[in-house]
């Protein structure tokens, strides 16, 4: 399993970061989501499961 974390101002400006630890994702999600008021972005977390090729957010 991994997990990507995005955050967006516009769609075409996203920025992601790849975990393989989902406690480490969900402390960025957090911080980002903190920011982000800020910043006025969006910030979402996508898991993705390797073995079947699944993505679920």
């Amino acid at each position: 399993m991994r997990w990507i974390v995005r955050v967006a101002r516009t769609m075409d400006d996203v920025k992601e970061c790849h975990f393989t630890d989902k406690n480490k994702a969900l402390k960025h999600v957090e911080a980002l989501k903190k920011l982000s008021m800020a910043i006025d972005a969006i910030v979402w977390m996508e898991e993705i499961d390797d073995e079947n090729e699944v993505v679920r957010g």
